[in-house]
């Protein structure tokens, strides 16, 4: 499971890097997209998840999937498909997607960005679930926290070395 781990962080940075280069992001481009988010970091922080040294929080693991409009788990390793499959407007029949769209049309903006907010929760919910239900999988909370602490320690440098001891 350590290695998974490993190779799911480097993966991680992998695709952040390319993703981030598509656009023609700065790692402080990112960190500064990440306000809208909610998220506060800093450049130096985008800089240690892609080369495989810290991992993202979920909440930053999310707004990230977000801001680069792909699945945690295409950035995570999990999956090779950067978006999960969509249910395609063909199975629904054209005129309830009419319909729909002129029902949104009588929506004020400000209603229209609280219905957003409402799927965006509830999109977030399902993210969150499946998170979950992968966290499960491994073995649970514990196995992963014991898993995050073993990679913890063995990417940071020991107490001397930090002091500059040597023996």
């Amino acid at each position: 499971m350590l290695t998974t781990m490993r190779n799911n962080r480097n993966t991680l940075g992998l695709r952040l890097k390319e993703l981030r280069g598509d656009r023609r992001m700065s790692q402080a481009d990112v960190a500064q997209e990440l306000v809208r988010f909610g998220i506060e970091t800093g450049q130096s922080h985008i800089s240690n998840i892609e080369q495989g040294a810290k991992l993202p929080s979920v909440p930053l693991l999310v707004a990230l999937a977000q801001m680069f409009d792909v699945s945690t788990d295409y950035l995570l390793g999990l999956s090779d498909r950067p978006r999960p499959a969509r249910i395609a407007y063909a199975s629904v029949p054209g005129q309830e997607v009419d319909q729909l769209a002129q029902l949104l049309s009588l929506l004020s903006e400000e209603q229209r960005k609280a219905l957003l907010s409402v799927a965006e929760a509830y999109a977030y919910r399902n993210l969150v679930r499946r998170l979950l239900d992968q966290v499960e999988a491994i073995g649970g909370v514990a196995a992963l926290e014991e898993t995050l602490r073993s990679l913890d320690s063995s990417l940071a440098p020991s107490r001397d070395d930090a002091r500059g001891d040597t023996a």
